[in-house]
């Protein structure tokens, strides 16, 4: 990395580096440090903690893409198209490091971050007009949210407990296949889209 570079974007750019070589365990804050060409007190007061520098880095890696982002919001694709690819979108962490998909569900939890039920609403929204209330519609982004949240965390477990590999995609497109289908009733379409 380029020393010109100001120091915090050195540190998160070695730690993101260090995620996608070694994964996220291989993040210490030593490690960063000697990448980045920092000391140990220069993240630190940059990010405060591990933890803070770690979730940094991992939107940074998990973030959508402008592609991504757009398939949540955009009109053109029906509401069930929309809120499966939100889903989809979530889980694909898993798929850049388990460990970091873990640390990104825990920081969420931790930091009451609910952007990703925000995100879920508007397909909710336009699906369920005039048929639920803005309590209920809130109240099915949580779950929604919740669920992925807990597959994220304990997505050994969630395997176990469904009969789903969610280590694998065909497993977690069966698995967000089934809540979205809870979720819209009869709106939901069977195939993937």
């Amino acid at each position: 990395m380029a020393r010109s570079e100001p120091a915090r974007q050195r540190i998160l750019g070695a730690a993101v580096d260090l995620i996608r070589q070694e994964g996220a365990e291989s993040a210490t804050i030593r490690r960063v440090a000697e990448r980045a060409g920092v000391g140990v007190g220069l993240i630190n007061y940059h990010f405060g903690s591990k933890r803070n520098l770690l979730a940094e880095a991992s939107r940074y890696l998990l973030g959508p893409s402008d592609k991504q982002e757009q398939a949540g919001t955009d009109r053109r694709l029906d509401a069930d198209t929309r809120l499966r690819r939100l889903l989809r979108q979530r889980l694909r962490g898993l798929e850049v490091d388990s460990g970091l998909a873990h640390l990104m569900a825990e920081e969420a939890v931790l930091s009451a971050d609910l952007s990703g039920a925000e995100e879920i609403l508007l397909p909710l929204r336009e699906a369920f007009v005039d048929e639920r209330t803005e309590a209920e519609l809130r109240m099915l982004a949580l779950m929604m949210w919740s669920v992925q949240t807990v597959l994220l965390l304990h997505a050994d477990a969630c395997s176990r407990f469904l009969g789903i590999d969610l280590d694998q995609w065909p497993g977690r497109e069966t698995a967000l296949d089934v809540l979205a289908r809870l979720t819209m009733g009869r709106r939901a379409a069977g195939g993937a889209d």
